[in-house]
Protein backbone atom coordinates (compact mmCIF):
# COMPACT_ATOMS: atom_id res chain seq x y z
CA UNK A 1 0.00 0.00 0.00
CA UNK A 2 1.25 3.75 -0.83
CA UNK A 3 3.01 5.41 2.06
CA UNK A 4 2.30 8.91 0.29
CA UNK A 5 -1.02 8.72 0.21
CA UNK A 6 -2.55 11.32 3.24
CA UNK A 7 -4.74 9.08 4.65
CA UNK A 8 -6.33 5.63 4.24
CA UNK A 9 -10.03 6.89 3.35
CA UNK A 10 -7.79 8.78 0.18
CA UNK A 11 -6.54 6.09 -0.74
CA UNK A 12 -7.57 5.12 -4.08
CA UNK A 13 -10.48 2.01 -4.95
CA UNK A 14 -8.01 0.09 -6.81
CA UNK A 15 -5.38 -0.02 -3.89
CA UNK A 16 -7.75 -1.62 -1.67
CA UNK A 17 -9.06 -4.06 -4.30
CA UNK A 18 -5.93 -5.44 -4.81
CA UNK A 19 -5.00 -5.68 -1.15
CA UNK A 20 -8.52 -7.50 -0.92
CA UNK A 21 -7.88 -10.19 -3.68
CA UNK A 22 -3.98 -10.69 -2.06
CA UNK A 23 -5.34 -11.37 1.25
CA UNK A 24 -8.29 -13.77 0.01
CA UNK A 25 -5.37 -15.83 -1.71
CA UNK A 26 -3.23 -16.23 1.59
CA UNK A 27 -6.06 -16.74 3.77
CA UNK A 28 -10.01 -18.30 3.83
CA UNK A 29 -11.62 -15.14 4.50
CA UNK A 30 -15.44 -14.85 3.70
CA UNK A 31 -16.51 -11.92 1.83
CA UNK A 32 -18.44 -10.71 4.65
CA UNK A 33 -15.48 -9.87 6.44
CA UNK A 34 -14.00 -7.34 3.81
CA UNK A 35 -14.93 -4.36 6.04
CA UNK A 36 -13.38 -5.99 9.52
CA UNK A 37 -10.31 -6.35 6.88
CA UNK A 38 -10.05 -3.01 5.31
CA UNK A 39 -10.43 -1.60 9.08
CA UNK A 40 -7.58 -3.65 10.52
CA UNK A 41 -4.98 -3.07 7.71
CA UNK A 42 -5.84 0.70 7.85
CA UNK A 43 -4.10 0.54 11.30
CA UNK A 44 -1.46 -1.64 10.32
CA UNK A 45 -0.57 0.79 7.67
CA UNK A 46 -0.93 4.26 9.92
CA UNK A 47 1.03 2.16 12.39
CA UNK A 48 3.38 1.14 9.50
CA UNK A 49 3.58 4.82 8.59
CA UNK A 50 4.36 5.80 12.06
CA UNK A 51 7.05 3.69 12.29
CA UNK A 52 8.99 4.94 9.45
CA UNK A 53 8.70 8.51 10.51
CA UNK A 54 9.91 7.67 13.67
CA UNK A 55 13.06 5.61 12.65
CA UNK A 56 14.20 6.82 9.38
CA UNK A 57 12.65 10.84 9.02
CA UNK A 58 14.91 13.39 10.27
CA UNK A 59 13.29 17.11 10.52
CA UNK A 60 16.31 18.93 10.73
CA UNK A 61 17.63 17.79 7.83
CA UNK A 62 16.70 18.67 3.95
CA UNK A 63 14.66 16.66 1.31
CA UNK A 64 17.71 15.44 -0.09
CA UNK A 65 19.60 14.85 3.18
CA UNK A 66 17.23 12.52 4.37
CA UNK A 67 17.98 8.77 4.95
CA UNK A 68 16.38 6.01 2.09
CA UNK A 69 14.76 3.48 4.60
CA UNK A 70 16.52 0.36 3.56
CA UNK A 71 13.69 -2.12 3.34
CA UNK A 72 12.13 -3.39 0.16
CA UNK A 73 9.12 -2.89 1.01
CA UNK A 74 9.38 1.14 0.58
CA UNK A 75 8.89 2.24 -2.89
CA UNK A 76 11.40 5.09 -3.12
CA UNK A 77 9.48 7.80 -4.69
CA UNK A 78 7.11 7.49 -2.56
CA UNK A 79 9.53 7.70 -0.11
CA UNK A 80 10.40 10.91 -1.68
CA UNK A 81 6.51 12.36 -1.23
CA UNK A 82 5.92 11.46 1.68
CA UNK A 83 9.37 13.20 2.84
CA UNK A 84 8.34 16.36 1.21
CA UNK A 85 5.10 16.47 3.18
CA UNK A 86 6.38 15.99 6.39
CA UNK A 87 8.95 18.81 5.55
CA UNK A 88 6.23 21.08 4.64
CA UNK A 89 5.58 24.06 6.81
CA UNK A 90 1.99 23.41 7.65
CA UNK A 91 3.32 19.70 8.88
CA UNK A 92 5.76 21.83 11.22
CA UNK A 93 3.21 23.66 12.41
CA UNK A 94 0.68 20.69 13.05
CA UNK A 95 3.82 18.69 14.50
CA UNK A 96 4.81 21.63 16.96
CA UNK A 97 1.18 22.39 17.86
CA UNK A 98 1.36 18.38 19.53
CA UNK A 99 4.80 19.20 21.34
CA UNK A 100 3.89 22.26 23.08
CA UNK A 101 0.71 20.47 23.94
CA UNK A 102 2.68 17.36 25.60
CA UNK A 103 5.04 19.69 27.15
CA UNK A 104 2.53 21.37 29.27
CA UNK A 105 1.68 18.15 30.87
CA UNK A 106 2.87 17.14 34.38
CA UNK A 107 2.45 13.34 34.85
CA UNK A 108 1.99 11.06 31.59
CA UNK A 109 0.35 7.86 31.56
CA UNK A 110 -1.21 4.83 28.90
CA UNK A 111 -5.13 5.92 29.28
CA UNK A 112 -5.09 7.85 25.77
CA UNK A 113 -6.38 11.18 25.52
CA UNK A 114 -8.04 11.58 28.65
CA UNK A 115 -6.44 11.88 32.49
CA UNK A 116 -7.08 10.08 34.48
CA UNK A 117 -9.24 12.48 36.49
CA UNK A 118 -11.71 12.12 33.33
CA UNK A 119 -11.13 8.15 33.69
CA UNK A 120 -12.45 8.11 37.66
CA UNK A 121 -15.37 10.85 36.37
CA UNK A 122 -16.43 8.41 34.35
CA UNK A 123 -16.31 5.39 35.96
CA UNK A 124 -17.89 6.70 39.15
CA UNK A 125 -20.92 7.91 36.09
CA UNK A 126 -21.24 4.19 35.46
CA UNK A 127 -21.14 2.98 38.37
CA UNK A 128 -24.42 5.39 39.50
CA UNK A 129 -25.87 4.28 36.05
CA UNK A 130 -26.03 0.75 37.00
CA UNK A 131 -27.37 0.98 40.61
CA UNK A 132 -30.36 3.23 39.15
CA UNK A 133 -30.70 0.24 36.01
CA UNK A 134 -32.52 -3.39 36.46
CA UNK A 135 -29.96 -5.88 36.24
CA UNK A 136 -30.43 -8.24 33.05
CA UNK A 137 -29.95 -11.89 32.48
CA UNK A 138 -30.32 -11.64 29.29
CA UNK A 139 -27.03 -12.33 27.40
CA UNK A 140 -28.20 -12.18 23.86
CA UNK A 141 -26.34 -8.85 22.97
CA UNK A 142 -22.93 -7.60 23.93
CA UNK A 143 -23.93 -4.26 23.55
CA UNK A 144 -27.34 -2.36 23.40
CA UNK A 145 -27.90 1.57 21.46
CA UNK A 146 -28.97 2.82 25.15
CA UNK A 147 -26.74 0.89 27.11
CA UNK A 148 -24.96 2.18 30.23
CA UNK A 149 -21.90 3.26 28.17
CA UNK A 150 -23.66 5.07 25.69
CA UNK A 151 -25.32 7.14 28.92
CA UNK A 152 -22.28 7.81 30.40
CA UNK A 153 -19.34 8.11 27.05
CA UNK A 154 -22.05 9.94 24.97
CA UNK A 155 -23.86 8.55 21.45
CA UNK A 156 -21.76 6.35 19.85
CA UNK A 157 -19.32 7.46 16.45
CA UNK A 158 -20.09 5.98 13.30
CA UNK A 159 -18.67 2.90 11.88
CA UNK A 160 -17.92 1.77 15.73
CA UNK A 161 -19.18 0.47 18.84
CA UNK A 162 -17.11 1.04 21.79
CA UNK A 163 -16.09 -2.22 23.54
CA UNK A 164 -16.79 -4.86 20.72
CA UNK A 165 -13.70 -4.37 18.54
CA UNK A 166 -12.73 -3.45 14.58
CA UNK A 167 -15.87 -4.47 12.72
CA UNK A 168 -18.57 -4.46 14.18
CA UNK A 169 -21.00 -0.57 13.89
CA UNK A 170 -24.12 1.12 15.06
CA UNK A 171 -25.96 -0.17 12.00
CA UNK A 172 -24.47 -3.94 12.07
CA UNK A 173 -25.51 -4.72 15.95
CA UNK A 174 -28.56 -2.74 16.00
CA UNK A 175 -29.98 -1.84 12.53
CA UNK A 176 -31.75 1.71 11.60
CA UNK A 177 -34.26 3.50 14.25
CA UNK A 178 -36.97 2.33 11.78
CA UNK A 179 -35.51 -1.54 12.22
CA UNK A 180 -34.95 -0.95 15.89
CA UNK A 181 -38.88 0.57 16.60
CA UNK A 182 -39.98 -2.39 13.92
CA UNK A 183 -37.99 -5.02 16.64
CA UNK A 184 -39.54 -3.29 19.95
CA UNK A 185 -43.22 -3.30 18.27
CA UNK A 186 -42.64 -7.36 17.61
CA UNK A 187 -41.00 -7.47 20.88
CA UNK A 188 -43.96 -6.02 22.76
CA UNK A 189 -46.36 -8.13 20.77
CA UNK A 190 -45.07 -11.17 21.85
CA UNK A 191 -44.23 -9.95 25.45
CA UNK A 192 -48.01 -9.48 25.19
CA UNK A 193 -48.93 -12.65 24.20
CA UNK A 194 -47.01 -14.63 26.41
CA UNK A 195 -48.72 -12.57 29.47
CA UNK A 196 -52.08 -13.17 27.79
CA UNK A 197 -51.18 -17.26 27.71
CA UNK A 198 -50.38 -16.68 31.53
CA UNK A 199 -53.30 -15.08 32.54
CA UNK A 200 -55.24 -17.82 30.63
CA UNK A 201 -52.91 -20.89 31.86
CA UNK A 202 -53.65 -19.54 35.92
CA UNK A 203 -57.43 -18.58 35.21
CA UNK A 204 -57.87 -22.60 34.15
CA UNK A 205 -55.71 -23.50 37.18
CA UNK A 206 -57.92 -21.19 39.75
CA UNK A 207 -61.04 -23.09 38.10
CA UNK A 208 -59.20 -26.29 38.84
CA UNK A 209 -58.85 -25.65 42.64
CA UNK A 210 -62.00 -23.94 43.16
CA UNK A 211 -63.60 -26.81 42.11
CA UNK A 212 -61.77 -29.69 44.27
CA UNK A 213 -62.16 -26.89 47.05
CA UNK A 214 -65.92 -27.62 46.44
CA UNK A 215 -65.89 -31.21 45.76
CA UNK A 216 -63.87 -31.75 49.11
CA UNK A 217 -67.17 -29.51 50.90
Amino acid sequence: MPIDAPTWRAMSATHKDDVWEYVQRKYDIPAYLKEWVMKDLDQKWTSWKYELRNKYFNPTLKQTEQQIPPDPRVNVEQWKRVVQTWSSNSWKRYSDINKKSKSHHKYFHCAGTKSFADINEEETKIQEVKITQPSSSSSSSIASADDIYSQVFGKERPGRVRGVGTGPTPTSLWGTSSQCQAQLRAENAQLNAMVKELAERLGKVESIVVEVELDDT
